[in-house]
């Protein structure tokens, strides 16, 4: 609209011009080629506008394409692992269910055996399997109080060392005392790693714990405290995967120590509902099916509806 403006103002002034003397000719065109070279200049500015609005677009479309195209390459990413993790859920899943079908009697055997995956299975035990075992209050040692006083005063710099994964303070007690690494340092038995050990935040005072016994032998390791129970028993406890594979690597018989109830690492995780624990322990425990063991381990799994939630 602008342009037929100034098209019709220079007709106007083109008309106007042909009625001028001949003494202004002259200055007229000169006035017209100044005119043009300013437009000229003007045109030329809203090009560059124009061409630079068209690359900002061009560049906005770009990033819409990449932000696109890494929106689905993530996407194929968690397919893959979704892939995966229902790979070894359906491996899980199908262990478990074996399991389980092994363990029961005839008379619930026919009553799960048309169901398909541990889930369901375990929507079915938990309507007909007895309460959960249950275990007894632990038995306290039976120390004076000035051996326990002894005790505690004794290691307590390595175990609040240990609560607190200061190992350099950790390593300079045990440079005077190298004993102290596989002593219990606590009333109740415990050894350094099975207090450390009960946080995966402390895992990096565990490794040095760990390289440290290593020395003396692996069977260290599966020392246990005044209720039987090992450090791979206080790792499940707190949730320590991480330590839990650590331990299992280093002495695989500790899947398979009881404390002095008879609880195995795996009851301990069934009872807590952790499953990527309870999977794991399961690949490590053996003969499960032949004891009490096994039975104890199906009802701490039903009680806490890990495989029926």
């Amino acid at each position: 609209m602008g342009e037929l403006v100034r098209e019709q103002e220079r007709v106007r002034e083109w008309e106007q011009e042909q009625e001028r003397p001949d003494g202004e000719w002259e200055r007229e065109q000169e006035r017209r080629e100044n005119w043009k070279r300013e437009w000229g200049e003007e045109w030329k500015s809203r090009e560059e506008q124009e061409r630079q609005q068209e690359w900002d677009r061009e560049r906005e479309r770009r990033k819409q394409w990449d932000w696109e195209r890494e929106r689905r390459e993530k996407r194929k990413q968690e397919r893959r692992e979704e892939e995966r993790m229902y790979t070894g859920w359906k491996r899980s899943d199908g262990l478990v269910r074996g399991w389980i079908v092994a363990m029961v009697t005839e008379e619930i055997l026919l009553q799960v055996m048309h169901l398909v995956t541990a889930r369901e299975v375990w929507i079915k035990l938990k309507k007909i399997l007895t309460p959960p075992f249950q275990l007894s209050q632990l038995e306290l040692i039976d120390w004076t109080d000035q051996e326990r006083g002894q005790i505690l005063s004794r290691y307590m710099v390595l175990h609040k060392a240990a609560l607190t994964a200061d190992w350099d303070t950790a390593a300079k007690f045990l440079g005077q005392e190298p004993d102290a690494v596989f002593q219990p340092i606590t009333w109740c038995l415990e050894t350094a790693l099975i207090v450390a050990v009960r946080s995966a935040k402390r895992n990096h005072f565990v490794k040095k714990v760990m390289e440290k016994m290593q020395r003396e032998g692996v069977a260290l390791i599966a020392q246990q405290d005044i209720a039987g129970a090992t450090a791979l028993h206080a790792a499940v406890d707190g949730g320590n995967i991480e330590a839990a594979v650590w331990l299992v690597q280093k002495n695989s018989e500790l899947a398979n120590i009881g404390d002095k109830y008879g609880t195995l690492a795996v009851h301990v995780a069934a009872g807590l509902g952790n499953r990527a624990m309870v999977d794991f322990l399961l690949e490590h425990t053996a003969n499960l099916s032949e004891n009490e063991s096994g039975r104890k381990l199906l009802h701490s799994l039903a009680s806490s509806g890990l495989y029926g939630e």
